[in-house]
């Protein structure tokens, strides 16, 4: 309504963030969580429906990154397709859960440890 694709991006990575927390049990007061490792993590673990994760790297996480760090302004198009890409996600692991293995749980705050 407002244009404001920005924040549009935004709000979907934090999304995907707290959405994977979620489904993976991890503690929402860990910060710092870098979702496109998780996201890396569970595409090479086999875990989850790999063309919508995939999907929320291409529209949400990349393109968050993009406004972060390059100055991107997204266009409507980039919402709709983020936006689409959360709301099949979602319905994704509605059908088939993410469940981390103990070895990938253990892979995962491997690469955590090392951002802290």
């Amino acid at each position: 309504e407002h244009e404001d694709f920005s924040s549009v991006i935004s709000k979907l990575n934090t999304g995907v963030e707290l959405a994977l927390k979620d489904e993976l049990d991890i503690p929402v007061t860990i910060k710092n969580i870098n979702t496109r490792k998780i996201l890396d993590i569970c595409i090479a673990s086999g875990i989850g429906q790999k063309e919508y994760l995939q999907e929320l790297i291409k529209h949400v996480v990349d393109i968050d990154n993009k406004v972060k760090h390059q100055g991107y302004n997204p266009t409507k198009i980039d919402a709709i397709n983020a936006i689409a890409a959360f709301e099949g996600f979602i319905k994704s692991v509605k059908k088939y859960p993410l469940q981390l293995t103990k070895e990938t749980r253990r892979k995962y705050f491997q690469v955590y440890e090392v951002l802290n």
